[in-house]
């Protein structure tokens, strides 16, 4: 799933929010564009709000689960011009404003001001959390480097396990990065890496965090972030997947990518990233590769 994250500038009503959700009735038409939303349908995941805290925060949380046809113009037959979106919001009170994580992206600021039967400007605003080419070879730096562990204080750690690059819309892989060491697989893998950061769409970055043994995400530099709930392991398995997959997306929003961001603007601030290391690190993985490939050759010519 690909997930956008928003916040509400006009209400920062949680209770009433959600209820505009729930008692939604109305269709959407836009002449401009000659897109029509209708046939609304929402279930309240949770009869109860429920709560979590994360990063010294204690936040307030619903999951609303909906579906909605999308019709565009046309003189095609009604049922070739109809198209049914099936999705979900995760509406959360941070206690200062009211955000939404919804797995939609371009439409998802049009679904949510419609809901919300907004029509001035400004009310729905993007709040997504932005990653860089930088970003990209500071991880790979890490995980190389075998600092792949952050300790977040004196009983949690993020372990960033391995990372794999990909370029343009698609499932296969470019290169993978691990903390295996500098096997040549790894060293390849490591400047194919760099050398094609700048070209890369998204990552994958398979993290073990606190209680959760396994989370894989995915982070675009379009700023959507991606997650496959059947990957993770931990222990919000126990309370079954509607609660989990909520829990989770707000952990990874709210606590694991900030502090993981937060962690590379210290570096950078600290001059322990920049440039220069950059430089350095493709030096280094440079001439460890050349030197292997000169073994290889001169072993291959001895015993000729």
């Amino acid at each position: 799933m690909q997930l956008t994250r928003w916040f509400d500038t006009k209400n920062t009503n949680f209770d009433e929010i959600i209820g505009k959700f729930t008692s939604f009735q109305k269709e959407y038409n836009n002449s401009s564009d000659g897109i029509s939303l209708v046939n609304f349908s929402f279930n309240k995941v949770f009869e109860e709000n429920q709560e979590i805290k994360l990063n010294g925060r204690r936040i307030t949380f619903n999951k609303i689960n909906f579906s909605y046809d999308v019709i565009s113009s046309g003189q095609e037959p009604l049922e070739d011009r109809t198209r049914r979106i099936q999705c979900f919001v995760i509406i959360y009170n941070d206690g200062v404003k009211v955000n939404y994580i919804i797995n939609r992206n371009s439409d998802a600021q049009r679904v949510l001001r419609e809901i919300n039967e907004y029509v001035g400007r400004g009310e729905i605003v993007e709040n997504n959390l932005e990653v860089s080419s930088d970003f990209f070879n500071w991880l790979i730096y890490k995980v190389f480097k075998n600092e792949n562990i952050f300790e977040i204080n004196d009983t949690a750690t993020i372990v960033l396990e391995s990372i794999k690059g990909f370029k343009g819309d698609t499932d296969d892989a470019l290169t993978k990065v691990s903390a295996d060491g500098d096997t040549v697989m790894n060293l390849i893998s490591t400047l194919s890496f760099l050398l094609e950061s700048s070209n890369l769409t998204l990552i994958k970055l398979i993290t073990k965090y606190d209680i959760h043994e396994k989370i894989e995400l995915t982070l675009n530099k379009k700023s959507t972030i991606g997650f496959e709930y059947k990957k993770y392991i931990g222990d919000f398995r126990d309370d079954g997947e509607e609660l989990a997959v909520s829990k989770l997306l707000l952990l990874l929003y709210l606590e694991l990518l900030p502090l993981i961001i937060q962690t590379y603007k210290e570096e950078k601030s600290n001059h322990n990233w920049n440039g220069k290391v950059y430089v350095e690190f493709l030096k280094e993985i440079g001439i460890e590769l050349s030197g292997r490939i000169e073994e290889k050759i001169t072993d291959i010519e001895e015993n000729q």
